[in-house]
């Protein structure tokens, strides 16, 4: 079709230039959109901008800034943006869809802590340990609080080290330890008033266990709790 001789004319050739020239220099409508709303945007900013320097220096808080600042930019700039391109563009922004950074970070922070607490829980075993209820005498016992009682069982002290008292929450723990501390620590003050090792010690709390009848360790316990108490 554009053989025929009215499309080699130089009218027709001097008019396709001048189309082409328009239809590759014409601003689309979405640009000039953004060209209008652009110095509205600019100005709202350096508003903001100078917001937030008084806000500091009023209060000289963070915390209280960082929510000035969201709900500044929520109900300002973005509002204004939504205005400005929802018709243009066809774009609507749900407003329940948008998250405030603040809770989604406290959100993300909780559930990895609790996420990072059960995989501890999990892979530490040590933290779960229960005091041996059978041990016979006051030797076994300052083994399982010195050295473990055997290989790849832990050692109390160094649980007490490592966790603190949270190898031990359960209530019925707590007691049973509060018993079996009382004679560990006989056994430290005898080694520190006699000058001898804590093994020796440990034995020498162990005769006196021999000669209350060889009693149990929760009666020899509360022997020496008495004891200490009349001091």
């Amino acid at each position: 079709m554009f053989s025929y001789e009215v499309f080699q004319c130089e009218e027709f050739i001097a008019f396709t230039e001048e189309l082409n020239h328009a239809i590759n220099s014409t601003t689309p409508p979405a640009e000039v959109e953004i060209q209008c709303v652009a110095p509205e945007i600019n100005s709202r900013i350096s508003d903001l901008a100078l917001q937030i320097q008084s806000l500091y220096r009023a209060s000289g808080s963070h915390n209280t800034i960082s929510n000035e600042i969201i709900e500044a930019i929520s109900s300002n700039v973005v509002k204004k943006m939504e205005e400005k391109f929802s018709n243009s563009l066809g774009i609507y922004m749900q407003p329940s869809l948008c998250i405030n950074p603040t809770d989604n970070v406290v959100v993300n922070t909780t559930a990895s802590a609790r996420r990072r607490g059960r995989e501890d829980e999990e892979d530490n075993p040590r933290k779960r340990y229960k005091l041996s209820r059978d041990l016979p005498n006051v030797n076994s016992l300052w083994k399982e609080w010195s050295v473990g009682l055997a290989q790849g069982k832990p050692r109390i002290n160094s649980l007490n080290e490592e966790y603190g008292s949270k190898w031990r929450q359960d209530s019925k723990e707590r007691k049973y330890y509060s018993k079996r501390l009382v004679i560990i620590n006989e056994i430290r003050k005898i080694s520190e008033e006699r000058s001898i090792s804590l093994e020796d010690a440990a034995q020498a709390v162990e005769n006196e266990r021999i000669s209350l009848q060889g009693c149990s360790l929760d009666k020899l316990s509360k022997v020496i709790n008495s004891r200490n108490k009349q001091q």
